[in-house]
Order: C-alpha cells, then structure tokens, then sequence
C-alpha cells in the first residue's frame, strides 16, 4: 500500500554532465564506485543505467530497484551521500543538473527480461486526487493489458512518487515499461489500440499538464562488485579491489577483454596461494585469448578476515558463487583451480552446474585420507612454532621439482606462503580433513580437463585412475617437468593444455 514505508519501491536519478567533465571518467566513476557502492546496501537490489538523447545533449538514468523505500532514510544508505570519496567530488562537480525521484512499488506485471534494453518513462500528476482510485483502475483493467501485446513488452511497474525529504507519498505517479529493442512502440497496430481507447482519453483530461514521457535505452547494469574495465583511463584495464561479502572483504582481479559481455575464467587457488600464483599463466593467455576476460580472487582463509566460521567445501563454493553473482556473470566459461582449489573447482561444477561451460581441475585428491590429515596438523603446529615463512620455505620442497630450486617462481612461493596467515591456513585446511567429492564428481556432465605435473609425487597416477573410474566427458593431461604447480613451473606445457581444451 502507498505510504507504507516497508514497502517495495524505486529510486531514480536523473543526470546531465557538463562538457568540462571527462566522458571515461563519468562513466567509470558510475559503473565502478557510485552504483555498485549502492548494491552492497541492504534493500538495494537492482540497478542500471539508461540514455536519453534529444538529438543535442544526453541526459542519463540511474534507476535502482528497493525491497525497502525505508533504506533511503537509513544510515547505512545516508553514509554514503555523507561520506563521498575525492573522486566522487570531482565529479559530481561537473554534474550540474541532478533530478532525484523515489516512489512506492503499486503494482507489477510482467518480470525482468535481460533482453528488454528500453524503458519508458511516463510520469504524471492528477488534477483532483479523487480520481486516484479511477487511474489505478484504467491502468491495471485495461492499459496494461494492452501493452502487453506489443511487440516487445516485457514489464510495466507503477509507483506512487514520495517527496524526497519527508519519503511522504505525494501527488505523482510513475510508470516504467520495459521493452526489447525490437518492438512496436512507433507504429504497431497494438500500440495504437493501447493509445486510442475511449478510456484512455478520459484519463488524460484528468492529468495535469506535468505529465512527462521518456524513452531510453539501458546502457550498464550494475553489480555489487565494480567490472566496467572500458572505461578506465590507465592502459592497463585491470580492476583490482575488495567486495565486502559474509563478514569478510573478498578480494578479486579482473582483467582482459574490455567487452562486458566476453567469456570468463575464473581462476581458483591452493591453498596458502593468493591469485598472484596465476600471474606467469594469465600473460600468454591473455595473448592467446584476447577476448577472454580472466578472473582470480583470493580464496577465504589467505587473510585470516572472514574466517570465524567452521570452512567447508559448501562454503568456499558459495563464495566463488556470490562473486559471479556480484559481477553480473551469469556463467563462466571455465574455473580452474589447483590443489585445495582443484577439489573446490569439482565441487563448485557438481553443486553449480548452471554456472559453468566447461572446467578444469589440476593436482588434487577427490578425497580425504586420514594421513593427509595428520600432514596438515603437522602443518599447522609447524606454522606455529616457527612461522609462515618457514613453512613456505618447507612447502616448495613439496611443489617444485629439485630443477627448479632457488629459481624466481620459487622464492616467489616462498613468499606467497609467508603473507598468509596461519590462524586463515588453520581454518582453511579443515577444508581438507573430511571431505569426498567421488559421487558427485559421477554425477558432473559438463566437460572437464584433469592436469597434473607428471612429477607430482603419486598424485598423476592417483588422479589418473579415480578420473579413469569416475569422470564422464572428461579428458586427462599430465604437464611434462613439472610438480605440484604446473602453471608455474611449466607455463608453456600447462597453457597449451588448457588451450587444447579450451578450443576443443
């Protein structure tokens, strides 16, 4: 009901940038700060923008759906008006024009439709509110069902507008349709029934002569996490940054392709690893797939941030979930993963299938053993006793083959275990203490690559036979010279395997 501040609502802002202002970093600073900022508020649960032109100047439409209208007077949405960054400052100070509008959700028809790219905008106020009941009537018996019959209509949703410093209802009312870019909004048969019914006509001698109509057309949908790598003014179109996420601040890279709509790997590590144990491998495929975008975060638990709860492979899948979900990325076009990452790429294809096209799963155990339960406490009390960097010093001994011993990757390792916390690398590797993905990995249908390094210990021969016994559409590769990192210690070997695959 209108006026009920629990409501379900909308807020719209409307904004026209003077000539002094950067183009890139107008649109940067939208896409990357000011609207995912507003998705990671509670009640905020959709957002994108939309452009109007005139044919002179662009005008341009924040719109944002609410669970809540309440959150536009809460604190944790007035923080940040309160709070802007210098970068939002700056530019803002060269947006003059700024027209902000919220209202109360009255009713919906249709649902959202990633294809419906064009909104109209028709805004109007009555001239004696006693025929507010006489408006709803007409638009929900007759109009909009009219307008659903044109080709292309996907939504309509109707508002009551609220003044945007008391939140109280006033006299204004809204409604957005969306559409396809394809429809039959100038000159179909339906649309010309929908304008010229007798009804209609009545209603329009009612309304003031403030009603407004708008079309646009959707440029960007927001996420909770920034993704818009175009618009970004170094040459290297890198993001690089945090997304608060269950108590704790994932942090994630995303690179590549300056296309939002290009393909995804995602890219999951060993434990004790951040995503920087990707580097040497990330470089030739970027070369080899420019269109490709390329995704790493570090895996809770590598900052001891975000670890008070009991870690499990339910757990550590949800978080690769949620960042897709941030990012807007409906399904990936692969995750790799490696190790502790490996059994969680598995996991994540046999409880996530819809998420994923293909993936690819290096240097892991399908299952637990009470022996590498008793290696990882061994682990844990080392790290103890004698630190981080000791152990990383004792862990490449494990994963490098002895060629490779005092060589740039491996004191790079060393160093990379030495950043991580032991109170994160304890928690982590519970992970590892009871766990058995063999039924599920039975159950995975999509394409799969098992890689290992042919000098792994016993693990090529291991994974060898439970991916011979279990894995269907699979293929299985071993990387010549190299242990338990392949995409480090034989870079070349490992990329053409993930090519071969990739291309397959």
């Amino acid at each position: 009901m209108p006026g009920d501040m629990d409501s379900r609502g909308m807020l719209a802002v409307f904004v026209q940038p003077d000539s002094s202002l950067d183009e890139d970093e107008f649109h940067e600073w939208y896409n990357n700060e000011h609207g995912p900022m507003r998705l990671q508020v509670p009640c905020i649960s959709t957002g994108a923008r939309y452009r109007e032109t005139d044919g002179v100047t662009t005008a341009w439409l924040a719109f944002y759906d609410l669970t809540s209208i309440s959150i536009l007077s809460d604190s944790s949405y007035r923080a940040l008006r309160d709070n802007r960054s210098e970068k939002e400052v700056r530019v803002l100070s060269g947006i003059p024009t700024r027209e902000r509008k919220a209202g109360e959700l009255i009713s919906t028809k249709g649902g959202f439709s990633e294809d419906a790219s064009v909104l109209v905008w028709v805004e109007m106020s009555l001239k004696d509110m006693a025929d507010e009941e006489e408006l709803h009537r007409w638009y929900e018996e007759e109009h909009i069902k009219l307008l659903s019959k044109v080709p292309g209509w996907r939504r309509s949703r109707r508002y009551r507008l609220v003044d945007m410093d008391t939140h109280v209802p006033i006299n204004k009312f809204l409604a957005v349709h969306d559409y396809t870019l394809e429809n039959g909004l100038d000159d179909s048969p339906e649309i010309q029934n929908a304008r010229s019914t007798p009804w209609r006509t009545k209603i329009f001698s009612l309304l003031s002569s403030h009603t407004r109509r708008k079309t646009l057309e959707r440029c960007y949908r927001f996420g909770a996490a920034p993704r818009d790598l175009l618009h970004l003014a170094s040459a290297e179109k890198v993001i690089d940054t945090y997304i608060p996420h269950d108590g704790y601040r994932l942090h994630y890279r995303l690179e590549g392709s300056v296309d939002d709509s290009s393909p995804v790997l995602i890219f999951c590590n060993g434990l004790n690893c951040d995503l920087h144990m990707w580097d040497a491998a990330i470089a030739p495929l970027k070369q080899r797939f420019p269109c490709f975008r390329f995704l790493r975060y570090d895996t809770r638990g590598y900052r001891f941030e975000g670890c008070d709860k009991p870690l499990t492979l339910d757990v550590v899948t949800l978080d690769i979930k949620a960042l897709l979900e941030a990012l807007l990325i409906q399904k990936a076009h692969a995750l790799i993963g490696v190790s502790m990452g490996g059994i969680t790429t598995v996991a994540f294809a046999s409880r996530y299938p819809d998420r994923l096209e293909k993936f690819i799963a290096c240097d892991f155990a399908v299952c637990s053993d009470k022996a590498n339960e008793a290696a990882w406490d061994q682990r844990i009390q080392f790290a103890k006793d004698h630190g981080m960097e000791a152990l990383g010093k004792q862990s490449v001994e494990r994963w490098f083959t002895p060629k490779s011993r005092g060589s740039p990757e491996w004191k790079k390792a060393i160093s990379m275990v030495a950043a991580a916390s032991a109170k994160g690398m304890e928690s982590s590797a519970k992970i590892l203490y009871n766990y058995d993905e063999t039924e599920n990995l039975k159950g995975i249908r999509l394409p799969g690559l098992f890689v290992v390094g042919a000098k792994d210990g016993k693990c090529s021969e291991v994974m060898k036979g439970f991916v011979a016994a279990n894995a269907t559409n699979a293929v299985f590769r071993e990387v010549e010279g190299a242990g338990h990192l392949p995409m480090i210690e034989n870079v070349g070997g490992f990329v053409d395997c993930v090519e071969e695959f990739l291309r397959a």
